[in-house]
């Protein structure tokens, strides 16, 4: 039984650290560091930006983690996603009361 614990406090202490390892940077990161990376995109990958809703979230993931400074354009999509996320809940929270009244 201690043993099991100690295996699972190693495995956890273990994850732990290769999560605080850096990882390697990529183009996209890069060109984010140099507030570029919209730049890039609208160059050269705009209809897949303009298209691909994971591709948007990858993009501006990168920009939130690595830029010095705040893209406008990053904001409105964060806004974006906070108003769709609370229409839903609004939703659902009208469902519910309308069951319970």
């Amino acid at each position: 039984m201690v043993n099991n614990y100690e295996d699972n406090n190693k495995k956890k202490n273990l994850i732990a650290f290769i999560k605080k390892i850096k990882q390697p940077k990529t183009f996209y990161s890069e060109l984010a560091e140099m507030d570029l990376l919209l730049d890039y995109i609208y160059e050269y990958d705009a209809n897949r930006f303009n298209q691909d809703e994971e591709f948007q979230d990858e993009v501006f993931k990168v920009i939130f983690e690595n830029s010095k400074r705040i893209e406008p354009k990053l904001e409105a999509f964060l806004l974006e996603r906070l108003i769709r996320s609370l229409s839903y809940f609004n939703e659902i929270v009208s469902e519910w009361a309308d069951q319970n009244q």
